[in-house]
């Protein structure tokens, strides 16, 4: 799998888990708040450094939920 799809997906969650834990919901349009994360190989991702690069999707399917 291609390490920067995995390290999107990675980033993504934690967005997603920052966003849960923020004293107000996002609402639409709202940019995710800027964090960084040690990833698998020991070196340091943050959110900047993968929008940089591309565009990121956050998906819920719910029909798998």
């Amino acid at each position: 799998m291609n390490p920067k799809i995995v390290a999107a997906s990675a980033v993504l969650s934690l967005v997603a888990s920052a966003c849960a834990r923020s004293s107000s919901p996002p609402s639409v349009g709202d940019p995710a708040p800027e964090f960084s994360l040690v990833s698998a190989d020991g070196s340091a991702l943050s959110l900047g450094d993968v929008l940089a690069d591309s565009n990121a999707l956050l998906y819920f399917n719910m029909a798998y939920g």
